[in-house]
């Protein structure tokens, strides 16, 4: 394994971990993936973030076929996500509780700074079941240029940027902020 493919291991371990650590992620809920020499890196159907290794990865090309161990069933939503724009070399996808509770609500936010700043980039998608062809035909027609995060109703978040730490500094502000508007307007 060359050096660069294990650090990309390394730090998709840690941010899973973290994740998980943090409360944002569940279980066997979420997953994350990354870009390596032209395929793409998912953590396997059924994988806990909280403990994954190298051997917890699926491998895809970017066509989406399959060429090691199965993918989560959301695989097809990442790469549409990393066709879409050349500078996404990582996603992750979680079921964050805060976020996904108030997917529920309309889509309305408190006015919380970081939600007044990030809410005009962010973009919801209706329900469709997870894993669905309806779900990832939603996503893919939702991809915006300027978006890289993206609301899923009743389902989660899903975020695609240049880094992990990046993607992973992006979720939990948003799941922070949703946590403050859920408890915000909890007391009114």
């Amino acid at each position: 394994m060359d050096e660069e493919l294990k650090s990309k291991y390394e730090e998709t371990i840690w941010t899973a971990k973290a994740l998980f650590q943090h409360g944002i992620i569940t279980g066997t809920t979420g997953n994350i993936s990354f870009l390596h020499n032209e395929k793409m890196y998912i953590t396997k159907s059924g994988s806990c973030l909280g403990k994954l290794d190298k051997d917890s990865f699926a491998i895809t090309d970017l066509n989406g076929n399959i060429l090691f161990n199965k993918p989560s069933k959301e695989y097809i939503m990442h790469l549409a996500l990393y066709n879409s724009n050349e500078t996404y070399k990582a996603i992750i996808h979680t079921h964050s509780f805060y976020t996904t509770l108030l997917s529920y609500n309309n889509h309305s936010y408190i006015d919380t700074p970081y939600m007044k700043l990030k809410n005009e980039r962010l973009k919801y998608i209706d329900y469709y079941p997870p894993g669905s062809k309806e779900l990832f035909s939603a996503v893919e027609n939702s991809i915006e240029e300027n978006n890289d995060t993206y609301i899923l109703e009743k389902h989660g978040i899903i975020c695609a940027k240049d880094t992990l730490l990046s993607a992973f500094g992006a979720i939990e502000e948003i799941e922070y902020s949703a946590k403050l508007s859920f408890l915000l307007t909890q007391e009114n």
